[in-house]
């Protein structure tokens, strides 16, 4: 071999090894962007749960000093969390009153639609709630970017269309 030849070889071999190491870097780097936006992502809904979930305690805490029948409370909500809508529903379960809302097990429902570089995922977090209110299953769509919490004294708690 000639004395060029070998170091056409190591330039070569040189240049693979840091097309590899980029390319992990580069790997590397997608993950941990993912991991911070998806902890970013839970923390946007624990935020949302909590504002609906004092809205809810407020109502619960406050109707009875109001001469009204219908207590309502309108609040702001992001259109999105990361680059995914999603919705929140109020569900319950157990005995019914007269209006169909349920009496005990209420729970506040956040599901996300999302897509990965794997395809479509789609999230639940749930959370229990202590309140005394009678429930009515009902959503409220991140896409209206508010939503409205009704309480009817003789129905119950609901999510109330826009």
């Amino acid at each position: 071999m000639k004395r060029g030849q070998i170091s056409a070889i190591y330039l070569g071999i040189l240049t693979v090894i840091s097309v590899a190491i980029f390319a992990l870097v580069l790997i590397w780097s997608m993950n941990v962007r993912d991991t911070n936006s998806e902890f970013l992502a839970e923390e946007q809904i624990n935020l949302l749960i909590e504002k609906v979930e004092s809205d809810i305690y407020f109502i619960e805490n406050n109707y009875e000093n109001t001469s009204e029948t219908i207590f309502r409370i309108r609040n702001n909500i992001p259109n999105h969390i990361g680059t995914d809508l999603y919705s929140i529903s109020l569900r319950a379960s157990g005995l019914n009153n007269s209006a169909s809302a349920f009496l005990s097990d209420p729970e506040l429902v956040v599901s996300r639609q999302g897509s990965s570089k794997f395809g479509s995922v789609g999230v639940l977090f749930i959370k229990q709630i202590n309140t005394k209110l009678p429930v009515i299953k009902s959503y409220a769509f991140s896409s209206n970017g508010e939503y409205i919490l009704e309480y009817n004294t003789s129905a119950g708690l609901k999510f109330a269309s826009q």
